[in-house]
């Protein structure tokens, strides 16, 4: 396992033992547990989607360019609860479904990257 999936895993299974103590549910071992876990998952899985949806309907709607804030996922670090971009995988899709013409700026601040998309 890689350290920093299992740094998440960590600080995941910590929070939810804090959150329900010492219980099987704090582990997702009940079968109502279990059905959270794969709500969720779903939930994760359309984040994705959802992101490149959202940014479609604003890239449309602007006259010159859209410019995003987005979190990177190349920091050491990650927190399970928010949503990480790895900056070539956005930068294909931007350059496949909205402009050729963009900037990218990584490593301005800390875990963070922005995106100026410019309209052809």
């Amino acid at each position: 396992m890689n350290p920093l999936g299992k740094k998440e895993l960590l600080y995941f299974y910590n929070r939810h033992l804090r959150d329900f103590g010492d219980s099987p549910q704090a582990l997702r071992w009940t079968p109502e547990g279990q059905r959270l876990r794969y709500e969720i998952l779903v939930r994760i899985a359309g984040i994705e989607e959802s992101m490149k949806n959202v940014l479609k309907k604003l890239f449309g709607l602007s006259r010159e360019a859209l410019h995003v804030d987005l979190l990177t996922y190349y920091i050491p670090q990650r927190n399970v609860e928010l949503f990480y971009v790895k900056p070539e995988e956005i930068l294909r899709f931007v350059i496949t479904e909205l402009s050729p013409s963009v900037i990218l700026r990584h490593g301005t601040i800390k875990e963070d990257f922005f995106l100026s998309i410019y309209s052809p």
